[in-house]
């Protein structure tokens, strides 16, 4: 169903501080919040050889776009790359259709949600996904998926890093497809 597996970064374990500080972020317009994450995932990744690598952050679907005003994982990336020296592709994923809400989705209807929805626009020879919260790991598995089906890039060549890990009770579903690394 899925491409070979890959690393996961994970940023901060699921806990009640950092969700909340992540939903400060996206949902109350914390913006400033943006460089405290982005100097903390640089610092995260400094012992990573990212040599090649583009950072990808993945899209905001249109209806959270519209109802917050901003993309906070294009400004975290855009972030990171600017600490990190690494180059950002804002439009290496784009959505071949519009995913619905997945808050409140269970497991298999997040997967079937994002099944088929990320089309992969770049020419990175190696890529760094970018999310914001890492719940079943439909998201970025979907965007991993939609890279190696491209053709243009090797899925070894693909890690994804996520802010927040969330709830642990789905690292075993997602630990068949990810090595989750804090």
């Amino acid at each position: 169903m899925f491409p070979a597996s890959g690393r996961c970064s994970v940023v901060f374990r699921h806990n009640p501080e950092a969700v909340k500080l992540v939903i400060n972020w996206k949902d109350r317009g914390q913006r400033e919040l943006t460089n405290l994450f982005a100097a903390v995932v640089a610092d995260s990744l400094k012992s990573e050889d990212l040599s090649n690598f583009v950072l990808a952050p993945i899209p905001e679907r249109s209806a959270s776009f519209k109802k917050r005003g901003w993309r906070p994982v294009a400004q975290l990336a855009e972030r990171l790359g600017a600490i990190t020296h690494l180059p950002v592709d804002e439009h290496a994923f784009r959505f071949k259709v519009q995913p619905s809400e997945q808050r409140g989705l269970s497991t298999n209807l997040r997967y079937d949600n994002l099944a088929e929805v990320f089309q992969y626009e770049s020419e990175a020879p190696k890529l760094l996904i970018i999310d914001d919260v890492f719940t079943t790991g439909a998201t970025l598995l979907s965007a991993l998926r939609a890279a190696s089906e491209s053709k243009k890039i090797q899925t070894n060549d693909v890690k994804v890093l996520a802010l927040v890990a969330s709830r642990k009770d789905y690292e075993r579903r997602i630990g068949s497809f990810f090595e989750i690394e804090t």
